[in-house]
């Protein structure tokens, strides 16, 4: 078994990289760079020459535009690996986008969700160890992202962290390097996708495609109804007539589709304030809650969440990477590694 910290000579000639695996998009970094490189989680597989032709942003700009015998796959589902021969593909794509040292296989850490199973464990671990790893840790995702928020997670005092994902929002109490309280729900980014379509279908009789809907969410959508109201003009198939047609999509139509998501999250927030521990409450207080995750950029979340439930809300630092950057603050810190896997066996993979 290698030893949980790094021996500064095979520090020298190694890297430390971090994956986050996501369900709409992959992130990667290492440190030997300071950058990140993120991309989206599809792969485009031609049946007809058995091969895969496009990986990431181009493959995702395929959706709804492919003949039949080409397959727009997403090979990571809600945090785990769905089809691995794929993964393994969106892997190595992303490994080929970071720099690392070659010397020496690098050490690879990844976010796993927390009820996620042995098997869809060991699934990321396989994937990683084919793409060159030496050794392979797993983290639980929430942690990873309460670390990368900078909430300080190592203290007794409780921190709450929302975790705004594509299929799921978390909402954690992290206190002494554990999960204290956990919630979760699936009104997230793909429910709230979901939420624009349905109101384009009901209110414009509009057919569109899931990049359309997600488009218009990250152009109009917001968690509280602005005062100066943009539009867009939105294209897509008539449902009556099956001929193309396009609507003039407002602000406010997108806002009152997003309510529901945002209620739901908001409820969940509450829910897991709820269950905590009656000491944990003035540290809540005290602390604030936490946004992460690529949905925290809705647009006035932070605010109406403060305001229903009377307790601070601040984004995260760099909320679409905070998993990343928490694995790179583990990484890099001995102490956090022992801590996280030293009496963890089933979430380091031995390879070497």
């Amino acid at each position: 078994m290698e030893n949980i910290v790094n021996i500064p000579f095979i520090k020298r000639f190694s890297s430390d990289i971090a994956i986050d695996l996501g369900t709409l998009n992959s992130s990667i970094s290492s440190d030997s760079s300071d950058n990140k490189f993120s991309e989206s989680s599809f792969v485009a597989y031609d049946n007809k020459k058995k091969a895969v032709i496009a990986i990431g942003d181009k493959a995702k700009k395929m959706l709804g535009r492919t003949p039949p015998y080409v397959k727009i796959i997403r090979p990571v589902k809600s945090g785990v690996i769905g089809n691995f021969d794929m993964a393994c593909v969106l892997i190595e794509y992303l490994m080929k986008h970071v720099k690392y040292s070659s010397l020496i296989k690098p050490r690879i850490m990844a976010a796993a969700p927390e009820d996620s199973s042995e098997v869809d464990r060991r699934a990321v671990q396989e994937s990683l160890r084919l793409s060159g790893a030496r050794v392979v840790y797993l983290i639980e995702q929430i942690i990873a992202s309460a670390i990368g928020a900078d909430i300080p997670v190592m203290e007794a005092n409780g921190g709450i962290i929302v975790d705004l994902g594509t299929t799921s929002c978390r909402v954690a109490l992290i206190s002494l390097g554990g999960i204290v309280e956990m919630q979760t729900t699936p009104f997230a980014g793909s429910y709230m996708d979901k939420a624009v379509a349905d109101m384009l279908m009901r209110k414009y009789n509009l057919l569109v495609g899931e990049l359309t809907c997600e488009k218009l969410k990250i152009q109009l959508g917001s968690a509280v109804e602005l005062d100066q109201q943009s539009s867009v003009i939105v294209k897509g198939r008539d449902i009556s007539t099956g001929l193309p047609s396009a609507a003039e999509v407002t602000g406010k139509d997108v806002f009152q589709s997003l309510s529901e998501p945002v209620n739901m999250i908001i409820k969940t927030v509450k829910s897991c304030i709820e269950s905590a521990p009656h000491g944990l409450i003035s540290d809540i207080i005290d602390r604030g809650i936490t946004i992460s995750g690529g949905i925290a950029f809705l647009r006035g979340l932070d605010r109406v969440i403060s305001g229903r439930l009377n307790i601070k809300c601040k984004i995260a630092p760099e909320p679409a990477f905070s998993v990343i950057r928490g694995m790179e603050k583990i990484m890099a810190s001995p102490h956090l590694m022992k801590f996280f896997f030293s009496n963890a066996p089933d979430r380091i993979s031995d390879i070497k």
